[in-house]
Protein backbone atom coordinates (compact mmCIF):
# COMPACT_ATOMS: atom_id res chain seq x y z
CA UNK A 1 0.00 0.00 0.00
CA UNK A 2 2.84 2.38 0.82
CA UNK A 3 4.09 2.08 -2.76
CA UNK A 4 0.77 3.54 -3.91
CA UNK A 5 0.74 6.29 -1.27
CA UNK A 6 4.13 7.87 -1.88
CA UNK A 7 4.84 9.83 -5.03
CA UNK A 8 8.46 8.62 -5.30
CA UNK A 9 7.20 5.14 -6.19
CA UNK A 10 3.71 5.76 -7.55
CA UNK A 11 4.25 6.91 -11.12
CA UNK A 12 0.82 5.83 -12.32
CA UNK A 13 -1.19 8.03 -14.65
CA UNK A 14 -4.56 6.37 -14.06
CA UNK A 15 -7.04 6.86 -11.20
CA UNK A 16 -4.54 5.42 -8.70
CA UNK A 17 -1.74 7.93 -9.38
CA UNK A 18 -1.04 11.63 -9.46
CA UNK A 19 -2.96 13.47 -6.73
CA UNK A 20 -2.90 12.50 -3.05
CA UNK A 21 -6.53 11.49 -3.33
CA UNK A 22 -5.78 9.13 -6.22
CA UNK A 23 -2.71 7.68 -4.52
CA UNK A 24 -4.81 6.99 -1.40
CA UNK A 25 -7.51 5.22 -3.42
CA UNK A 26 -5.94 1.75 -3.14
CA UNK A 27 -5.59 2.20 0.66
CA UNK A 28 -9.23 3.22 0.97
CA UNK A 29 -10.46 0.36 -1.22
CA UNK A 30 -8.40 -2.20 0.71
CA UNK A 31 -9.67 -0.87 4.05
CA UNK A 32 -13.26 -0.91 2.78
CA UNK A 33 -12.99 -4.58 1.79
CA UNK A 34 -11.36 -5.56 5.08
CA UNK A 35 -14.04 -3.61 6.94
CA UNK A 36 -16.76 -5.59 5.17
CA UNK A 37 -15.30 -8.75 6.70
CA UNK A 38 -14.28 -7.53 10.17
CA UNK A 39 -16.25 -4.33 10.65
CA UNK A 40 -14.57 -0.93 10.51
CA UNK A 41 -14.63 -0.72 14.31
CA UNK A 42 -12.07 -3.56 14.34
CA UNK A 43 -9.78 -2.21 11.62
CA UNK A 44 -6.73 -0.01 12.04
CA UNK A 45 -4.07 1.37 9.74
CA UNK A 46 -0.41 2.17 10.38
CA UNK A 47 1.00 5.13 8.46
CA UNK A 48 4.63 6.20 8.34
CA UNK A 49 4.70 9.34 6.18
CA UNK A 50 8.29 10.44 6.87
CA UNK A 51 10.07 7.23 7.84
CA UNK A 52 12.76 6.53 5.25
CA UNK A 53 13.04 3.26 3.44
CA UNK A 54 15.84 1.49 1.60
CA UNK A 55 13.30 1.08 -1.21
CA UNK A 56 13.17 4.85 -1.79
CA UNK A 57 9.63 5.16 -0.42
CA UNK A 58 9.17 8.86 0.24
CA UNK A 59 6.77 11.62 -0.63
CA UNK A 60 7.37 15.22 -1.61
CA UNK A 61 4.43 16.44 0.54
CA UNK A 62 3.96 13.97 3.41
CA UNK A 63 1.84 16.44 5.41
CA UNK A 64 -0.76 16.60 2.67
CA UNK A 65 -0.56 12.85 2.13
CA UNK A 66 -1.10 12.11 5.83
CA UNK A 67 -3.97 14.60 6.06
CA UNK A 68 -5.64 13.06 3.00
CA UNK A 69 -5.20 9.53 4.31
CA UNK A 70 -6.55 10.36 7.78
CA UNK A 71 -9.56 12.20 6.38
CA UNK A 72 -10.42 9.28 4.10
CA UNK A 73 -9.93 6.73 6.88
CA UNK A 74 -12.26 8.81 9.06
CA UNK A 75 -14.98 8.58 6.42
CA UNK A 76 -14.52 4.81 6.42
CA UNK A 77 -14.92 4.77 10.20
CA UNK A 78 -11.81 2.77 11.05
CA UNK A 79 -11.10 2.24 14.74
CA UNK A 80 -7.57 3.58 14.87
CA UNK A 81 -4.59 4.95 13.00
CA UNK A 82 -1.05 4.39 14.24
CA UNK A 83 1.10 7.24 12.98
CA UNK A 84 4.86 6.68 13.00
CA UNK A 85 6.08 10.16 13.79
CA UNK A 86 9.49 10.59 12.18
CA UNK A 87 12.01 7.91 11.34
CA UNK A 88 11.87 4.42 12.80
CA UNK A 89 15.28 3.61 11.30
CA UNK A 90 18.81 4.88 11.82
CA UNK A 91 18.32 7.17 8.82
CA UNK A 92 16.82 10.63 9.43
CA UNK A 93 13.17 11.33 8.64
CA UNK A 94 12.52 12.48 5.09
CA UNK A 95 10.71 15.60 6.38
CA UNK A 96 9.93 17.31 9.66
CA UNK A 97 6.21 17.53 10.39
CA UNK A 98 4.24 19.11 13.19
CA UNK A 99 2.32 15.97 14.13
CA UNK A 100 0.10 17.83 16.59
CA UNK A 101 -1.85 19.11 13.58
CA UNK A 102 -3.08 15.68 12.49
CA UNK A 103 -5.14 14.22 15.35
CA UNK A 104 -8.05 16.66 14.75
CA UNK A 105 -8.31 15.34 11.17
CA UNK A 106 -9.11 11.82 12.33
CA UNK A 107 -12.29 10.66 14.06
CA UNK A 108 -10.95 7.31 15.27
CA UNK A 109 -8.27 6.72 17.88
CA UNK A 110 -5.01 8.46 16.97
CA UNK A 111 -2.08 6.39 18.23
CA UNK A 112 1.24 8.23 18.28
CA UNK A 113 4.25 6.02 17.71
CA UNK A 114 8.02 6.29 17.62
CA UNK A 115 10.56 7.14 20.26
CA UNK A 116 8.14 7.94 23.06
CA UNK A 117 9.35 7.79 26.64
CA UNK A 118 6.93 7.52 29.54
CA UNK A 119 7.15 11.26 30.24
CA UNK A 120 6.81 12.27 26.60
CA UNK A 121 3.87 9.88 26.14
CA UNK A 122 2.06 11.18 29.20
CA UNK A 123 2.63 14.77 28.05
CA UNK A 124 1.23 13.94 24.59
CA UNK A 125 -1.90 12.49 26.15
CA UNK A 126 -2.40 15.47 28.47
CA UNK A 127 -1.94 17.87 25.53
CA UNK A 128 -4.52 15.85 23.51
CA UNK A 129 -1.91 15.21 20.85
CA UNK A 130 -2.89 11.52 20.83
CA UNK A 131 -5.48 9.14 22.24
CA UNK A 132 -2.93 6.40 22.83
CA UNK A 133 0.83 5.94 22.67
CA UNK A 134 2.45 2.90 21.05
CA UNK A 135 5.57 1.65 22.80
CA UNK A 136 7.06 -0.94 20.45
CA UNK A 137 10.75 -1.26 21.15
CA UNK A 138 10.48 -0.46 24.88
CA UNK A 139 8.07 -3.41 25.18
CA UNK A 140 10.53 -5.74 23.45
CA UNK A 141 13.22 -4.95 26.03
CA UNK A 142 10.73 -4.66 28.89
CA UNK A 143 7.92 -7.21 28.71
CA UNK A 144 6.87 -5.77 32.10
CA UNK A 145 6.82 -2.20 30.74
CA UNK A 146 3.48 -1.35 32.35
CA UNK A 147 4.80 -2.33 35.77
CA UNK A 148 8.02 -0.37 35.18
CA UNK A 149 6.06 2.73 34.17
CA UNK A 150 3.72 2.40 37.17
CA UNK A 151 6.62 2.08 39.60
CA UNK A 152 8.82 4.63 37.78
CA UNK A 153 11.53 1.98 37.53
CA UNK A 154 14.43 2.08 35.06
CA UNK A 155 14.04 0.34 31.72
CA UNK A 156 16.17 -2.41 30.22
CA UNK A 157 18.11 -1.08 27.23
CA UNK A 158 17.17 -2.58 23.88
CA UNK A 159 19.79 -4.92 22.45
CA UNK A 160 19.75 -4.09 18.74
CA UNK A 161 21.98 -7.10 17.98
CA UNK A 162 19.14 -9.47 18.93
CA UNK A 163 16.30 -7.50 17.35
CA UNK A 164 14.23 -9.62 14.94
CA UNK A 165 16.15 -12.84 15.58
CA UNK A 166 14.53 -16.08 14.39
CA UNK A 167 14.70 -17.61 17.88
CA UNK A 168 13.93 -16.52 21.46
CA UNK A 169 17.03 -14.34 21.82
CA UNK A 170 16.00 -10.76 22.37
CA UNK A 171 12.39 -11.67 23.12
CA UNK A 172 12.28 -13.83 26.24
CA UNK A 173 15.70 -13.24 27.79
CA UNK A 174 15.32 -9.69 29.10
CA UNK A 175 15.30 -9.46 32.92
CA UNK A 176 11.95 -8.93 34.61
CA UNK A 177 11.61 -6.24 37.23
CA UNK A 178 11.78 -7.43 40.81
CA UNK A 179 9.82 -5.00 42.96
CA UNK A 180 10.29 -4.60 46.69
CA UNK A 181 7.31 -5.72 48.77
CA UNK A 182 6.11 -2.15 49.32
CA UNK A 183 5.82 -1.59 45.53
CA UNK A 184 4.45 -4.99 44.55
CA UNK A 185 0.87 -3.77 44.92
CA UNK A 186 0.73 -2.03 41.53
CA UNK A 187 -2.30 -3.23 39.56
CA UNK A 188 -3.77 -2.46 36.17
CA UNK A 189 -7.37 -1.30 35.63
CA UNK A 190 -8.62 -4.90 35.56
CA UNK A 191 -7.16 -5.59 38.99
CA UNK A 192 -4.44 -7.90 37.64
CA UNK A 193 -0.81 -7.52 38.50
CA UNK A 194 0.70 -5.07 36.05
Amino acid sequence: IDQFLRDATNRRTDGYGGTCENRCRFLFEAVAVVSEVWGADRVGVRLSPTSPSPYELCDTDPARLLATALAGLSKLGVAFAVVVEGSSTVMPATHTLNYTEFKPLFTGRYIANNGYTQARGEAALVADHADLIAYGRPFIANPDLVRRFASHSPLNPLNLDTLYMPDARGYTDYPVLELPDDLAHFHDTEGNNA
